[in-house]
């Protein structure tokens, strides 16, 4: 269980049950209005592609904004989060997750051992990457992280790596500078998103298949079991967020961009930082918003009044809880 479903099983029951709901009790109507598809993306398409043939799978839903967390390329496999209709709003929090990739490199050059992984090791941390000439965005050197590289495996010239990295970072660009710096070049031979963000396949992922089944079942029998498993609450993109869960009353003017006071907290994770970026929920766990702590823990639980906690971006329709006085 993560670290909000910890927090949220140790509230009492919501004393106003008119309004908001239980992330995993919503109907499928909701889901589609503001849902995610962890997608295990197939080779041979886009990012953009396999969102506008997940669109066109729903399109007796009512969806009209299918958006992905993330481009992959199309040899590219693995985690591709989408985000339906209103979850789009959460796009900021999917595209910056950090990413996990397992790849296949094939060295141009006889290399040994040794020289490949000292080579590797030294991509940890942070680098500076040009960003390849059919990418969308300017091309100028950016700096990125490399939280690690892991050798899983090197056969003669092909070597299987595993990655996890910042938003942003091209593992084929990666690849090929791992080339040059051997001195005999390489390039990337196959790519496989295994984790982005909050997310990652040892979860389960849905394919197109599973989406295609689950639409026809529903078309011939009315039953929405198997699109309920695949469309999932867009608190799950807030699984790592340190929690702080708010009063009702608060919620509202929280959603118009208010600061949490110290009044308004009802429960917060208790190792939450000063400066940290922390998720805001109700108490029936529903996300309102992101934004950063303004004292460690302990000295907004001591707190009686004050600032506790700056509203960076609002993620709830201010009208779904009421202005309570």
């Amino acid at each position: 269980m993560d670290r909000f479903g910890q927090l949220v099983t140790k509230l009492a029951a919501n004393p106003n049950p008119d309004y908001g709901c239980v992330p995993e009790q919503r109907s499928l109507d909701k889901r589609i209005e503001a849902g995610l598809i962890i997608l295990d993306k197939p080779a041979g398409l886009t990012s953009h592609e396999v969102a506008r043939r997940v669109k066109a799978m729903l399109q007796n839903f009512q969806v009209d904004k299918v958006g992905h967390g993330g481009t992959l390329d199309p040899n590219a496999t693995g985690v591709l989060p989408l985000t339906l209709n209103q979850a789009t709003r959460i796009q900021d929090v999917l595209l910056r997750a950090r990413k996990e990739y397992v790849g296949a490199m094939h060295i141009h050059g006889d290399v040994d051992e040794d020289t490949i992984r000292t080579t590797l090791e030294g991509f940890q941390g942070q680098i500076w990457q040009m960003p390849p000439s059919r990418s969308a965005i300017k091309r100028e050197m950016r700096a990125r992280t490399i939280d690690f590289i892991e050798i899983l495996n090197i056969t003669a010239r092909d070597v299987l790596f595993r990655v996890g990295c910042e938003a942003g970072t091209y593992i084929r660009t990666l690849a090929v500078d791992v080339g040059a710096a051997l001195g005999c070049g390489g390039h990337l031979t196959k790519l496989r998103r295994t984790r982005s963000g909050s997310f990652s396949e040892e979860q389960g992922l849905t394919t197109m298949d599973n989406l295609e089944d689950a639409t026809r079942e529903w078309r011939e029998t009315g039953s929405d079991e198997l699109l309920l498993r695949i469309i999932r609450p867009v608190e799950a993109a807030f699984a790592s967020f340190r929690p702080i869960v708010v009063v009702d009353a608060a919620v509202h003017a929280i959603c118009r961009g208010a600061t949490v006071q110290a009044r308004d907290i009802a429960q917060l994770d208790p190792e939450i930082e000063s400066r940290e970026e922390v998720g805001i929920f109700t108490l029936k766990g529903e996300v309102v918003a992101r934004g950063a702590s303004l004292a460690a823990a302990n000295d907004i639980l001591q707190a009686k009044k004050g600032h506790m906690v700056r509203t960076r971006k609002v993620y709830m329709d201010p009208g779904l809880y009421p202005e309570i006085r």
